[in-house]
């Protein structure tokens, strides 16, 4: 299962809070399901890595505000849409 995966973290390497919002909500809304869990990681690490390159507005709204406004829930759809388009696990 994809949430269990997700929700692992590498002991004492806190996993920033935009970076769990946005993989927390990619699983949750099912962007993952078509993933195998034995690439969820992968996913993990190389959506993060290129979200913050391509799109570094999304965590940075993310981690100025604490929130998730509908702009920035657009954006990260739109952002995960494309990623998964460009990239396969």
């Amino acid at each position: 299962m994809p949430t269990t995966e997700i929700l692992k973290q590498p002991e004492f390497e806190p996993v920033p809070l935009e970076h769990q919002v946005m993989i927390i909500f990619a699983v949750t809304n099912g962007y993952l399901d078509d993933v195998p869990v034995s690439n969820v990681k992968e996913w993990e690490a190389a959506f993060l890595k290129w979200v913050d390159e391509a799109h570094p507005e999304i965590g940075r709204t993310i981690a100025e505000t604490k929130e998730l406004p509908d702009e920035t829930v657009e954006a990260l759809k739109a952002a995960i849409v494309e990623f998964k388009q460009t990239h396969t696990f």
